[in-house]
């Protein structure tokens, strides 16, 4: 894997391997500078057979991979990822499997939700018994729903395009087989590439092989399909172009929110020429249609941000406390700018000692990012005037033992001096911002020390925040 600047410069390349295999297959950016890879190893399953294995791969900025995990049985691959606007990732691909009653195994579509940490929420397949099916795209639908782009095979040398619209709760929204019947002279097709559109309708990409044919190509393949509401779809527009005409017929497509279609990829080689697939060629076309772009900010993160002084009084100790956003949002960067020209990266960051004089103008800035590129800011003015009755309280919020012992029951949090008011909300955040504990405390129990359960809880740096009637106090709580 190599990066390059705007100019087309590497600036690193890095190689791969998963348990010694080579690791290849679709590459998706994340907001971070990092990457998420899918795609699939070969395993050794005798002496002489291998098979393939589906696997994903996280990548820092740097290209350093921060973990790699199996997530397939023998003979599935990983063809495409795409992120989700509930903070998930949806994989798709296909999976062997054998069929019932038989000694035989198909490939059956596979779907896969991953969390952004790599956990499995759940898969499904889609087949029947007697064909071999695969998807080769994924894209987030209208509604919350999905679009898969695959193929199926039939049998006796034919190959059908596929595509399937899910709707939020997983249903079948519509399928169309593409063709939907063979004749004599029917086409083959293979379908690379879905996209759905802004007016509900889909457009596909791919080729036509010869009839009877799987590995002979015979035409480029562009269309747009339109749902006809009785569970089908039709086609709106086909655009059929002959090889010879030395367009791309696999590769990558990119589809421009100004609906221009860039399309880049392997060129069929006329005969005794060039050996195959080391010909490319770039396409573009402009459509009419808009793409349809999912709002992944729908929810936003939220943050608040708070400090307090070390004991030695000499610094100022930070604590942001975000909301990551959606369900299964996550923080994956965080910068931190102090206001006196120093800055620091990470969730985290040691106390900070300033220079004399500084005046009550000078801002601390925090901002975060979520995995799907929604951003939130927070700003502090820490020397700021307070009330004395605010620099009270928070200098009266204590939690003990802090350090806590990882594994220990609980810890006592107090805060005395509050007015008569509701019970105080509590709530305990990770380093990543998310909310791993709530509770809620009357004034007179916090005055006396309020027990706050531990179990469960790894290692790590915590932030206490309290939510009173005089303001948000935060404490920052260490387990170890």
């Amino acid at each position: 894997m190599s990066r390059v600047d705007s100019l087309g410069a590497i600036k690193w390349t890095q190689y791969y391997t998963f348990n010694g295999q080579s690791v290849g297959g679709y590459l998706l950016g994340l907001p971070d500078d990092g990457a998420i890879a899918v795609g699939a190893i070969l395993r050794q399953v005798t002496s002489s057979v291998f098979a393939s294995v589906a696997v994903t791969s996280r990548f820092d900025s740097l290209g350093n991979v921060g973990q790699q995990r199996i997530i397939g049985r023998t003979y599935s691959t990983v063809n495409r990822v795409a992120t989700l606007p509930d903070g998930t990732y949806a994989l798709a691909g296909y999976e062997e499997r054998q069929v019932p009653g038989s000694g035989t195994v198909r490939a059956d579509g596979w779907l896969l939700r991953l969390t952004a940490n790599g956990d499995t929420l759940g898969g499904r397949y889609f087949g029947t018994p007697s064909q071999t099916e695969f998807w080769q795209d994924v894209r987030a639908a209208p509604h919350n729903g999905l679009l898969l782009t695959g193929g199926a095979s039939p049998g006796n040398n034919r190959s059908q395009g596929w595509l399937m619209e899910l709707d939020s709760l997983g249903q079948v929204r519509w399928q169309q087989r593409i063709p939907a019947s063979f004749g004599p002279t029917t086409p083959n097709y293979a379908l690379q590439h879905g996209r759905p559109l802004q007016n509900g309708d889909v457009l596909v990409s791919g080729y036509r092989l010869l009839p009877g044919s799987l590995t002979q190509t015979q035409d480029t393949y562009q269309a747009v399909y339109r749902p006809d509401g009785v569970g089908g779809a039709t086609a709106v527009w086909e655009r059929i172009i002959p090889i010879s005409a030395n367009e791309p017929y696999t590769g990558s497509l990119d589809l421009s929110a100004a609906g221009e279609v860039t399309i880049t990829g392997q060129v069929y080689p006329p005969p005794n020429t060039v050996p195959a697939n080391q010909l490319l060629s770039h396409l573009r076309l402009q459509l009419t249609e808009r793409p349809y772009v999912p709002d992944l900010c729908q929810t936003p993160p939220q943050l608040a941000l708070g400090f307090a002084p070390t004991a030695g009084g000499d610094s100022l100790r930070f604590v942001g406390l975000p909301t990551p956003g959606p369900r299964y949002a996550q923080v994956v960067r965080w910068r931190w700018d102090f206001g006196d020209g120093t800055s620091f990266d990470g969730p985290a960051p040691p106390p900070h000692r300033y220079a004399p004089g500084q005046g009550a103008g000078t801002a601390v800035r925090l901002t975060i990012t979520n995995n799907l590129g929604c951003t939130a800011s927070a700003v502090a003015f820490p020397f700021a005037l307070a009330t004395a009755a605010q620099r009270a309280l928070q200098a009266g919020l204590g939690v003990f033992p802090n350090p806590a012992p990882a594994g220990g029951a609980a810890v006592t949090v107090q805060l005395p001096g509050l007015h008569a008011q509701p019970p105080v909300a509590a709530e305990l955040c990770n380093a990543l911002g998310q909310v791993v504990r709530r509770d809620h405390w009357a004034p007179a129990q916090l005055a006396q020390g309020a027990p706050l359960p531990l179990g469960g809880l790894a290692p790590g740096v915590y932030a206490l925040r309290l939510r009173a009637a005089e303001g948000t106090l935060v404490k920052r709580l260490v387990v170890q």
